[in-house]
């Protein structure tokens, strides 16, 4: 049987905050769980359309996402709503409770709300913090091994990116990727 494993990293870069979790398949696990605030909601029942505070900055994103993959040789991503809602309700749902971190205060984990979203065979997540552009978010994931494996992962072939903007969340942005992939696709 294959062991599953969950593995979360959160690295400090320039004042900014950046994290990546992932759900596959391997020998080994590494599990380091950031602090969450108490106040935040419920885990997404998935009909959730979040609006973005910047489409054209997610949309960016992707294509960087993209250019990134096509240089080490790895397949691009498809842009999904799925994914997107996913990404929009976490990304919002940090801003406006002013937290970081995967998992939601109310339990919601990674995987809970990208399954409300989204039926994936694999899945997995970068999320930062404090990042004002595509381009600089970008840079941070490059700078950070674990981030930057999420990133090119070839297995993954579908995402979804959020953005959220609060000038009252330290850190004022959130930024959430949500790769994926489904059976058949």
């Amino acid at each position: 049987m294959k062991n599953l494993i969950l593995y979360i990293s959160l690295t400090l870069l320039a004042n900014c905050l950046i994290a990546q979790e992932f759900i596959g398949v391997a020998a080994s696990h590494k599990l380091i769980t950031p602090a969450v605030k108490t106040t935040s909601s419920a885990c997404p029942n998935g009909n959730e359309q979040t609006v973005s505070d910047n489409e054209t900055f997610e949309k960016e994103l992707v294509e960087l996402i993209n250019l990134e993959r096509a240089s080490v040789g790895a397949p691009p991503v498809k842009l999904v709503n799925e994914l997107t809602y996913s990404s929009r309700f976490h990304s919002k749902d940090m801003a406006d409770q002013d937290y970081f971190s995967h998992n939601s205060a109310s339990g919601c984990t990674t995987f809970d709300r990208i399954s409300a979203f989204y039926t994936y065979l694999s899945a997995g997540e970068n999320i930062a913090s404090g990042f004002s552009n595509p381009e600089t978010v970008h840079q941070g994931f490059i700078n950070s091994p674990p981030h930057y494996s999420t990133m090119i992962n070839a297995s993954y072939n579908e995402v979804g990116v959020g953005y959220s903007y609060n000038t009252q969340a330290s850190g004022q942005t959130r930024w959430v990727e949500n790769f994926g992939s489904r059976q058949g696709i």
